[in-house]
């Protein structure tokens, strides 16, 4: 309509900044999860063993320390002074093939509301799809988190440390690699600090695997389960864990999400969601067209095919017209020249 009625079209982004800003939190998350949810169940083809797993982390954003961030989300500080950035902890969970990822729970890292990854957890968890498997590591292999998570309807594959692994074990560690039934209950401390009944207790497996790297110290693994398979099928599982160090690479680097350009609160967790929300369109996108050209979504890189996506795709989309289902046949040989250049 400018255009039309006064030849000139304003440069200012001072419209689109008060727009997201009116935009409220609660619709921003419903529309997250609604289209992750979506997402999620489009892909049966990318399954483990018929079911959706995921890998749970922590990470962590930062914002410049000004304004309600600087109170909502404290910045570190050392006896001299403070820093110029706030750091908001986060903890999120990507799929284990497809790496598509659920919306992350926030919270302060440093401050008297600070909040650690076990805490943020329990959010995470209540969104992951039903009957998951949870995968993750010592920082949140903890008896709070597989409680949590089986008592939602999950399987766990946790990483121990040798303190919980000797607890559940009733005091001892195995001497080699085994794969040992036990009871884990909850310490004195986890009772205390998450309100948890003395006499809960899970149910599983600890498998003692150690790992062997040429010109490195062997590592010991301690890993609960309560995965019904064989040991050799979960340690494949959890050697996929890694792919989550890959992912937050990718959400920070290839999304620009490392240092977030906001000035409120509302708007940093507001920018977290929708940024996650436009890396899953491009995971689900690539997830699609592996699926099409009888490849791995992981074998494929996130950067070459969001640039497809940018370049090629929109070529692909114009072309067909409101042929969805055409545009969507047309990418997986375009990816097939970008993967497999000549």
């Amino acid at each position: 309509k400018r255009q039309r009625l006064r030849s000139e079209v304003s440069i200012s982004t001072g419209g689109l900044s008060q727009a997201r800003t009116r935009i409220p939190e609660a619709a921003v998350a419903a529309m997250v999860d609604t289209l992750n949810e979506t997402i999620i169940g489009s892909h049966p083809e990318h399954l483990w063993h018929g079911r959706n797993a995921y890998v749970l982390d922590g990470t962590d954003f930062r914002a410049l320390a000004e304004g309600d961030i600087r109170k909502e989300y404290p910045p570190s500080r050392d006896d001299k002074r403070s820093s110029s950035w706030s750091t908001i902890r986060s903890v999120i969970a990507t799929h284990v093939i497809t790496g598509v990822a659920v919306r992350p729970e926030s919270g302060a890292m440093y401050g008297p509301h600070a909040v650690g990854e076990v805490g943020l957890s329990t959010e995470v968890i209540g969104r992951l799809p039903e009957h998951s498997v949870i995968v993750a590591d010592r920082g949140l292999g903890t008896f709070f988190v597989a409680f949590n998570a089986i008592n939602k309807g999950h399987d766990v594959l946790v990483r121990l440390t040798d303190v919980r692994a000797r607890q559940a074990l009733g005091g001892k560690l195995p001497k080699s690699d085994s794969d040992t039934r036990c009871v884990w209950r909850p310490a004195k401390k986890t009772q205390q600090s998450y309100s948890i009944d003395p006499n809960e207790e899970l149910h599983g497996r600890i498998i003692r695997h150690t790992y062997l790297k040429n010109g490195s110290r062997p590592v010991v693994l301690y890993l609960f389960t309560t995965l019904e398979l064989p040991a050799e099928e979960i340690l494949s599982l959890y050697a996929l864990r890694w792919n989550i160090e890959l992912d937050l690479r990718t959400l920070k680097t290839a999304m620009k999400m490392e240092t977030l350009d906001v000035r409120s609160a509302s708007m940093a967790r507001k920018e977290i969601a929708v940024g996650v929300c436009a890396y899953n369109m491009v995971r689900h996108l690539l997830a699609y067209s592996a699926h099409q050209a009888n490849m791995s979504p992981r074998s494929i890189s996130f950067s070459r095919y969001a640039y497809l996506i940018i370049h090629s795709g929109l070529a692909a989309l114009y072309s067909h017209g409101d042929d969805t289902v055409g545009f969507f046949n047309s990418l997986p040989a375009k990816l097939h020249q970008i993967a497999h250049p000549k």
